[in-house]
């Protein structure tokens, strides 16, 4: 099976934008947009970006695509979670601007690296949303935890960077394993 049939399987429903993208969205993701899409159903508490929201936009002198976030909070726009770095085509998180009464410092807080490309982003979600459910359905041990860290190191180990949030949600599991 390979990625994407994965990832079709893992998310169920995708959604392929239908809208015009951008130019300076790199092409590999633009066409991943436009022919794979993103998962109909939210990340935790993170709405997927569609239609007029999929515009580029600056942060921190970055041009970035948003990919995820909260839907409006304290009337403010959308808070953008998850995004698409434009030079490189990585995805990065950045702490919300919404828990903050001011946007956090980026040389405090820097953006955390996620994933090497859009799609490796679902896949990796979508494992760890499975394997989730395989631990708290009591079918799954430490073996579960060893298989999802080996196939994220062997897909993308840069997503294992002791700063990225992969490592951080990965650290998670082992200290609620302890």
């Amino acid at each position: 099976m390979n990625s994407i049939e994965e990832i079709r399987l893992l998310w169920g429903q995708l959604i392929p934008e239908t809208g015009k993208i951008d130019a300076a969205v790199p092409e590999n993701v633009r066409t991943f947009l436009t022919d794979v899409g993103l998962p109909a159903k939210p990340l935790w508490d993170l709405d997927f970006t569609r239609g007029e929201a999929l515009r580029p936009f600056e942060r921190d002198g970055r041009r970035c695509l948003p990919i995820a976030g909260y839907p409006a909070i304290r009337n403010s726009p959308y808070v953008y979670v998850f995004v698409a770095d434009l030079a490189t085509g990585a995805l990065l998180q950045w702490l919300s601007d919404a828990i903050w009464e001011s946007p956090p410092d980026p040389a405090e807080h820097p953006p955390a690296f996620v994933n090497s490309s859009v799609e490796q982003f679902l896949l990796t979600a979508g494992r760890y949303l499975a394997m989730i459910d395989i631990l708290s359905a009591g079918a799954g041990d430490r073996a579960t935890t060893e298989r999802f860290y080996r196939n994220l190191e062997s897909a993308d180990p840069d997503a294992l960077a002791p700063s990225g949030f992969w490592r951080f949600k990965f650290d998670e599991l082992a200290i609620s394993d302890a």
